[in-house]
């Protein structure tokens, strides 16, 4: 089985291609279209992605005595919230950067501080990084709920625009099961040694190896016993124990000669119905 964080890898890695229908499917949802995905940052597994398009980070060199420094301000579209940055930088590139990991770091409970400067001031709220504050909501909070209040508010609209990779795992394909045996002591499970593309295939193999349960033998392999036809040229499916140690072999004979039996006495009974009608 692949590795799920190779999975998570192989999909970020078309994650910009989302909308292209030859990559990705839609299921359920028409006309619905992702923008621009990035990695939450703050995601150890890389299975989160925020469509940034539905936020806006304004960039500017408007840093009262410091031209050559950069600092940005960060929104979703509807205007419910807007980050301060608490540092300058020395390019776009760089501020821009930031935003993405404030808006990260923003979609998490923990990332969040309120705090306030004394008893009787009103209450901040921050994004802290290893204690340093690094972007700030612009807005004085009367009570600590209030503030708590705009977090939430904050994490939800994150959230309304952030997508999730899953994994499915889905069989690359089918085996049938046999069980010989009626005693609870002598019950032996077995699988089908090949492996069948669809499930109609194993179905219809299982139907020919149980129609083959008279002319069957019981042979060795290096996985354990295995139940085969007697006839080497036959095509049809082998079955191989599941648990093969401490099998005993003169009990799984003597099941599979009873299950002959039972097998031989129905088609003759059948035969016999047939012939009275």
């Amino acid at each position: 089985m692949i590795p799920q964080s190779k999975l998570f890898d192989a999909a970020g890695k078309s994650i910009n291609k989302i909308n292209d229908s030859k990559i990705w499917s839609s299921e359920g949802i028409d006309n619905f279209k992702i923008t621009q995905l990035i990695p939450n940052q703050t995601d150890s597994e890389h299975s989160k992605y925020i469509d940034v398009k539905e936020f806006k980070v304004n960039i500017s060199n408007s840093i009262v005595g410091k031209p050559k420094l950069f600092t940005y301000e960060l929104l979703d579209n509807s205007n419910t919230f807007k980050f301060f940055a608490n540092v300058d930088f020395e390019n776009n590139r760089t501020a821009k950067n930031h935003a993405y990991l404030i808006l990260s770091l923003a979609s998490q409970f923990s990332s969040y501080s309120i705090d306030r400067s004394s008893v009787d001031s009103k209450f901040k709220l921050n994004i802290r990084v290893d204690d340093r504050i690094e972007a700030y909501i612009n807005l004085d909070f009367d009570t600590e709920n209030d503030a708590a209040l705009m977090r939430d508010q904050i994490i939800k609209t994150i959230h309304n625009y952030q997508y999730q990779i899953t994994t499915e795992a889905e069989p690359k394909g089918w085996k049938f099961n046999y069980e010989l045996g009626y005693d609870p002591q002598s019950n032996y499970k077995f699988s089908s040694t090949k492996e069948f593309k669809d499930e109609e295939f194993a179905i219809k193999a299982l139907k020919l190896f149980h129609q083959a349960i008279p002319s069957l033998r019981l042979g060795k392999s290096k996985n354990g016993p295995i139940l085969t036809q007697q006839n080497k040229g036959s095509k049809l499916p082998t079955v191989v124990i599941q648990q093969s140690e401490n099998t005993d072999l003169k009990l799984l004979e003597n099941a599979l000669n009873e299950q002959k039996n039972i097998a031989q006495y129905l088609v003759a009974v059948k035969n016999r119905i047939s012939k009275q009608l």
